[in-house]
């Protein structure tokens, strides 16, 4: 081995020693740190399902603890009994009686919009605009 060679090899090994040394000094405390909370709470499902909610969508309830369920989806099938609709959650089969009857949404002016009416209002996150207004009863 040369001069030369014994010289880098020498310069290399001081050059790792020191390496090592300062990335020791830069390391935080000597604790390991993980990018999760490890500390969180096990996930938990939600206790209810996409589709259903008291009083109107807003998770309300109304008239009492007990509120008015809300199903919301995609007729699947309908008889002269029952009806069936699919939602987010699944799919739900619910007798048809004498006090349930259908009505039809029609198109409707801003003097629809007054005090005492019953509304649904749909807004985009974040917005203050109304996108659509459904007026439920007079």
């Amino acid at each position: 081995m040369t001069r030369t060679q014994v010289a880098c090899l020498t310069a290399t090994a001081a050059l790792a020693v020191a390496a090592f040394f300062a990335g020791r000094g830069l390391h935080p405390g000597g604790s390991s740190v993980s990018p999760f909370d490890l500390d969180a709470d096990a996930y938990e499902a939600p206790s209810a399902i996409a589709g259903l909610s008291k009083a109107g969508f807003s998770g309300f309830t109304e008239g009492g603890a007990e509120g008015r369920t809300v199903i919301s989806g995609r007729v699947i099938s309908v008889t002269p009994d029952s009806i069936t609709v699919e939602s987010h959650g699944g799919r739900s089969t619910l007798r048809l009686s004498g006090q349930g009857q259908p009505r039809r949404l029609e198109a409707a002016s801003k003097e629809a919009i007054r005090p005492g009416v019953t509304v649904i209002v749909r807004r985009d996150p974040g917005s203050d605009v109304a996108k659509a207004v459904l007026v439920i009863s007079n």
